[in-house]
């Protein structure tokens, strides 16, 4: 990397070293040292952002290390998708989707296209935008996370799937979301949550009494089990 006096490189790998090892804090304190040396230091910045969102650091740090990226993708890092990625990755750390998916999609265009078949940064850029789309009711969002279905961990995860769901409800494309709560419940059986969705599809949207009692029973057995008196109360209502 490239921060400038006294051995900025040493204290750059000894970042890297103390990230293998999940020491967040230190690797930060190191990666600071760098961006002191070198506020022009993109790498380091980028390091420096990764550490400030990988733990629960104060909000100055995490303030530090955005601005301090923010700085270079109107600058030096204009083109530098990597930039853009962490600066998107961090908003969707904080839960802020609309920033979040503006950096975000900025890295999806810049990621060189050689770099995207078997990439697990371009794998979580599809899924990330994809959540902040679901998350802004943007029908795009399915397009973005309807590839992961055969990827790991994706595939592995029923929130995956349920967030898919979910916004192709809010889209009013029914079948689309019951298929895919549908693969939620197999996933984990055990969770009440796909199988009131689904009731609540056959109920509200088709008419589909009948069926839709089925579901409901599940969800209401799953719920009893759990102990969550409230969801019970409001099935049984």
């Amino acid at each position: 990397t490239s921060c400038s006096p006294t051995d900025p490189v040493a204290e750059y790998n000894a970042a890297l070293q103390l990230i293998e090892q999940k020491d967040y804090p230190a690797a930060l304190e190191r990666a600071k040292k760098c961006v002191r040396m070198n506020r022009e230091d993109v790498d380091a910045i980028k390091l420096q952002t990764l550490c400030a969102f990988s733990y629960d650091s104060e909000n100055a740090e995490r303030e530090s290390a955005l601005q301090n990226l923010k700085r270079m993708v109107k600058n030096k890092a204009k083109e530098d998708y990597q930039a853009y990625f962490f600066l998107g990755w961090a908003y969707f750390q904080m839960y802020s989707y609309s920033e979040a998916q503006e950096y975000l999609t900025e890295a999806y265009k810049l990621m060189p296209k050689e770099n995207m078949a078997n990439s697990k940064t371009y794998h979580d850029l599809l899924y990330m935008i994809g959540i902040c789309c679901a998350h802004n009711n943007l029908p795009q969002g399915l397009e973005y996370l309807r590839p992961l279905e055969k990827i790991s961990p994706f595939k592995e995860w029923p929130e995956y799937y349920m967030n898919y769901a979910m916004l192709a409800y809010r889209l009013k494309r029914y079948n689309e979301a019951i298929s895919w709560f549908g693969k939620a419940q197999k996933l984990d059986p055990t969770q009440p949550q796909p199988y009131l969705n689904i009731a609540v599809i056959y109920d509200t949207n088709y008419g589909a009494t009948k069926y839709a009692k089925l579901w409901y029973t599940n969800a209401l057995v799953r719920y009893q089990k759990q102990g969550n008196s409230l969801y019970v109360k409001k099935i049984q209502a």
